[in-house]
């Protein structure tokens, strides 16, 4: 939306995990509300920046219009690869991420991260050990 490249994005995903059992996890509706696998997270989401993005559209002239970024990812109940794909290219300032927080406005959100460390040394038992040497990285040591 806008012209230039977005400052702001608006981001949710698509993706659900696996359901083992559509009977039990498939989607419902009573009355106005919708129950089933992602309904909450994060169709809600995907729904609420869809609407946000329309309604700024149709209240804005087009010449008005910001310059904002709606993106729905995939692949973020696995391993993120629909958010990692977006930022090999793009590195927007700002993010409005729709994953439900219990209508409290989070300002950071905790993540995931996955490392593997190489150590030296030689093992040994606690209660002996003078028969080992402490594992010791020298690109880590302080």
């Amino acid at each position: 939306m806008g012209t230039g490249e977005p400052q702001l994005y608006l981001v949710a995903h698509v993706d659900t995990v696996p359901a083992w059992d559509l009977e039990d996890f498939g989607a419902r509706e009573e009355g106005r509300i919708i129950y089933g696998l992602g309904s909450a997270d994060m169709k809600g989401g995907c729904a609420a920046m869809i609407e946000a993005w329309l309604a700024m559209a149709s209240a804005l002239k087009p010449e008005e219009r910001p310059p904002v970024g709606l993106l729905l990812t995939v692949g973020e109940e696995e391993n993120g690869d629909g958010s990692a794909a977006f930022l090999e290219n793009y590195h927007p300032p700002w993010a409005v991420i729709g994953e439900p927080t219990g209508l409290i406005a989070c300002f950071a959100h905790y993540g995931y991260m996955e490392a593997g460390f190489v150590t030296r040394g030689v093992r040994s038992h606690s209660s002996l050990p003078e028969l080992g040497h402490n594992a010791w990285n020298p690109c880590c040591a302080f």
